[in-house]
């Protein structure tokens, strides 16, 4: 009696799992090199803009550590993308506006965005093109579980090698090079019964 109870409870345990995992959609399967590999040839979206953000107006009291010598505003200017107008007693702000030539390569219709590093407002202007090369490594799974009514979900971080192409004035004039290599990682989650990417 004893054993045919133990029995059922295991049998009891066994169909409790097995309703779970086909609820999560199946049992997990570590993810390979060859997968990674499939989904960031096939459904990653690169290759991706590489842009920078330059600010739009600057107080004069940052504009020392804005406008430095090794400060990429600096060379911005020098290779004629952008100029400024300086700040006077009555408008404290050093005041970036994008040239002709600069205007070429701003994104968003080259409207000003708000904030930025020095919260005055910022341009966003095209570097490069990044584009993805190989997966060179797979982390370790792991899963992050919110309170209720958040599901568990299991993310595997993918190292993987970039380079550029298509630079824009915005990029050689900060030291990008064409085929400059990089590297980058993204997650992959599971979905159901696959590994999947994550849009940004």
């Amino acid at each position: 009696m004893k054993n045919r109870n133990r029995l059922f409870s295991r049998l009891a345990v066994v169909l409790a799992s097995a309703f779970l995992l086909s609820a999560c959609g199946g049992e997990i399967t570590k993810l390979t090199m060859e997968e990674a590999t499939r989904i960031m040839e096939q459904e990653t979206d690169y290759p991706k803009v590489r842009s920078i953000n330059v600010p739009a107006k600057v107080h004069e009291r940052d504009w020392p550590a804005a406008y430095n010598k090794s400060g990429f505003l600096r060379k911005l200017v020098a290779a004629d993308l952008m100029t400024f107008t300086e700040a006077t007693p009555q408008a404290p702000f050093f005041v970036l506006t994008p040239t002709e030539e600069g205007s070429k390569f701003l994104l968003n219709d080259g409207e000003i965005q708000s904030g930025g590093d020095f919260g005055r407002g910022f341009y966003i202007a095209r570097q490069a093109n990044e584009n993805y090369v190989k997966v060179t490594k797979i982390a370790e799974m792991i899963r992050f579980k919110g309170p209720p009514p958040s599901i568990e979900l299991q993310v595997t971080d993918v190292h993987f090698d970039i380079s550029l192409s298509d630079l824009t004035p915005f990029g050689t004039a900060v030291g990008l090079k064409e085929g400059q290599p990089g590297e980058a990682k993204t997650g992959l989650l599971w979905k159901k019964t696959a590994w999947t990417y994550m849009k940004k």
